[in-house]
């Protein structure tokens, strides 16, 4: 079968969805009420009205707002700032960013005017001048492009921590997490592999000819290139579990996902017992809160760790993390009259949020 959940399984080895002043912590959940963006509470309530182009899941305690939209005469959307809110809906940051992203580590990746720059949460520019991409701090580092194709590490000040070499391959940009950065290499079409970093800018393990994922409590899903096939390695290079499946994922909570050479999903255990097997035909996501989204037949729900079905597969997906449960409640979406709308269901499949248009509307006047 086609694998639908590749990203959300590498985000289930990557950063934490949720934390403290994350959406689920305050209860605070962006909806859209005719065509503009706010939030409402747990019950479905309005609590942050419904003024903003766009607005964030909450992060780090405050949420980003954009104002300033228009459409062109040909329909597409244009222009706009952004800025941020409190769990108040007070806002901390006036819109002034062309760009900008959630905060991590007290600190959020923006653009002013041509710069690309990293604030702190009173919207203070701490990092200017990184002249390419830049990424979101994970662990205390952040990975930017210090020119063309030459990457450095920073530290929340804006020191470097350490550079990486030329033959770094970040086209799929690395973070921290579990203490390392899986930094992909490059030196020719043949020669290329994974190399792990610790903060301090150390190797601590190079895997050549082979795909390797981030750490994820102490293993690495890792693909053998002369059998196609993934496995886990350990820190010392390792084979923890020999690699015999057609993908694997990182690790989460003691179970990793893997998919067999006859396309079944299931969930395995660090000594590579089977925990969970899905139906035949069905992908399914990681737990989240006691429940996994599930894919069948191009229709999302959600089954509790046995296989139960919950909640039936009847919504679209709304492409965000807050489609896994968080804080009780998981963001889903439908279409009506071709136009994509968006709700909330509860772990019962309640819904407490019917779905509303998603799409942009002007501010009216």
């Amino acid at each position: 079968m086609v694998r639908m959940w590749t990203l959300w399984a590498l985000l289930a080895a990557g950063p934490a969805l949720a934390g403290p002043g994350d959406t689920a912590e305050l209860g605070l959940y962006p909806v859209h009420v005719e065509g503009r963006a706010g939030f409402m509470d747990r019950t479905g309530k309005v609590v942050i009205p419904a003024i903003y182009d766009e607005v964030s899941a909450f992060s780090e305690g405050l949420a980003r707002i954009k104002v300033g939209m228009t459409r062109t005469s040909a329909g597409a959307l244009t222009g706009g700032t952004y800025g941020y809110i409190d769990r108040t809906g007070k806002v901390l940051i006036p819109p002034r960013f062309e760009y900008a992203r959630d905060f991590h580590d007290g600190r959020a990746a923006a653009r002013e005017g041509r710069d690309r720059v990293y604030i702190d949460k009173t919207g203070a520019v701490v990092i200017r001048g990184p002249t390419g991409r830049t990424e979101d701090f994970s662990e205390g580092l952040a990975a930017v492009e210090v020119r063309h194709d030459r990457w450095a590490f920073l530290k929340p000040d804006g020191s470097v921590a350490f550079a990486l070499p030329p033959d770094a391959d970040m086209s799929d940009p690395a973070r921290f997490h579990d203490g390392y950065a899986a930094v992909d290499f490059r030196r020719s079409k043949a020669d290329r592999g994974t190399r792990y970093y610790d903060r301090a800018g150390k190797v601590v393990l190079e895997i050549p000819h082979r795909t390797a994922r981030n750490v994820a409590e102490g293993l690495m899903a890792v693909r053998d290139t002369a059998t196609e096939r993934w496995g886990f390695m350990n820190l010392k290079g390792e084979w923890v579990l020999k690699p015999t499946w057609r993908f694997a994922w990182g690790f989460k909570d003691g179970r990793a996902q893997v998919t067999t050479v006859d396309g079944r999903v299931h969930f395995v255990d660090k000594a590579g017992e089977v925990l969970f097997t899905a139906p035949e035909g069905v992908d399914v996501d990681y737990p989240s809160e006691g429940l996994m989204r599930f894919e069948k037949d191009k229709k999302y729900g959600y089954m509790d760790i046995t296989g139960k079905v919950v909640i039936p597969a009847v919504w679209n997906t709304p492409f965000s993390h807050l489609e896994r449960f968080h804080g009780g409640l998981a963001l889903v979406a439908t279409e009506v009259d071709g136009q994509p709308h968006q709700g909330y269901v509860d772990t019962a499949g309640k819904v407490v949020w019917k779905p509303t248009p998603a799409a942009w509307q002007p501010a009216k006047e």
